[in-house]
């Protein structure tokens, strides 16, 4: 016990934003907790990112005591503990322990879950605590396209790159008497060589609905449909014919389509950071700050890196990896459970699985700025 409550200083482990800017003092707070040998005052500082107007809050004090809270339960200590006790005791029944061992699983994933947030999930950041809203007073205008604008639209090509006529199938026309009074012609524009696709949930009449997106510098098209996964995007029309590359987040049904696929960073940067916040594995830290540096010098190098800069980051992307798989093995045989099935990783083992498989690809002459490459070894 301490004769008075001890100030114990938390800040953000990150003292720069992923948009590059410096971080910046917004608040600091003060508030007593208690722990299991007394109580302390803990004295957080925020951050916050003007620019993006993004607030980070020390994650350590997270791990402590969550949000609205003010008593601290070192659950893996105490998870370590028990387990500890339980090898120990030699009469304890194999049901007891079974039910033990659940019991200690769900609080493990009870608290990982409470450390979640929009930087390390795929949660909202309308679910961030602190969140900073920046509310925008009405303006004079209405919505939409003002008096005066001047709208455009694409025009046909005189000499496009292939013509194909629709013939009628006249038995299906009602009888009657025709005559030929010329066609109509449409156009098609295919896409560009990089498509980013997304979807995401929507409520249509009460109902959950999924809204397609499949998007290039220059177009975007959405599409609402009852479903999430292949049976939507064929009907979307646009991916079984397309032929270029698809950035996506892994959602295993774009892998149909397309020549080549793109992994999203952002998602990757997300998962990155809760396997080194919950997981504690360095590797992910690290390479969390190589994508940041290779996207931040991309973008001064005007989009494109020279083929030299870009095999160093490849070299040091693979060195990453080879570090990683030392931090983060794959499980043992005998930790199988079944002879046919796949033995369980963990979300940190997942992750680096599959950016095992990926070569990392930068381009050193157009195209997206930073992206995996899907490709075997």
């Amino acid at each position: 016990m301490f004769p008075h409550p001890p100030v114990i200083d938390f800040v953000p482990e990150r003292d720069e934003c992923q948009c590059g800017q410096r971080l910046k003092v917004q608040k600091t707070r003060r508030k007593t907790v208690q722990t299991m040998t007394g109580p302390i005052i803990a004295r957080e500082k925020v951050l916050e990112c003007q620019p993006c107007s993004r607030v980070f809050t020390a994650d350590a004090l997270l791990r402590l005591v969550q949000n609205r809270c003010t008593v601290a339960y070192e659950v893996e200590a105490s998870v370590q503990r028990v387990t500890a006790l339980m090898a120990a005791e030699i009469n304890l029944s194999p049901a007891l322990k079974a039910a033990i061992d659940v019991l200690l699983l769900l609080v493990m994933v009870l608290v990982n879950r409470l450390g979640l947030n929009s930087k390390n999930s795929s949660k909202p950041p309308s679910t961030d605590p602190y969140r900073r809203k920046n509310l925008k007073p009405p303006g004079d205008r209405k919505p939409g396209g003002q008096p005066g604008h001047r709208g455009t639209t694409l025009q046909p090509l005189a000499n496009p790159n292939a013509v194909k006529p629709i013939p009628v199938d006249r038995t299906t026309l009602p009888q009657g008497t025709y005559r030929d009074v010329g066609y109509e012609a449409r156009q098609v524009i295919d896409l560009e060589i990089s498509a980013n696709a997304d979807e995401t949930g929507i409520n249509i009449g009460g109902k959950l609905a999924w809204l397609h997106t499949l998007a290039t510098e220059e177009f975007t098209y959405y599409y609402p449909h009852a479903k999430r996964g292949s049976d939507a995007m064929d009907d979307m029309g646009v991916l079984p014919q397309y032929q270029g590359t698809i950035c996506h987040d892994h959602w295993q049904p774009y892998f149909k389509y397309g020549r080549a696929h793109a992994l999203c960073n952002a998602h990757h940067l997300r998962e990155l950071e809760r396997a080194f916040e919950q997981d504690g594995q360095q590797w992910a830290q690290v390479m969390a700050g190589l994508l940041t540096e290779i996207n931040t010098a991309t973008t001064a190098a005007g989009g494109c890196l020279d083929e030299a800069r870009a095999e160093q980051y490849r070299q040091y992307y693979r060195e990453v990896i080879r570090d990683a798989e030392k931090e983060c093995p794959p499980p043992e045989e005998k930790e199988r459970t079944g002879k046919r099935c796949k033995i369980a990783r963990s979300k940190a083992r997942n992750l680096l699985e599959r950016q095992g498989i990926h070569v990392l690809y930068l381009p050193t002459h157009c195209a997206t700025l930073w992206t995996f490459l899907w490709t075997y070894r």
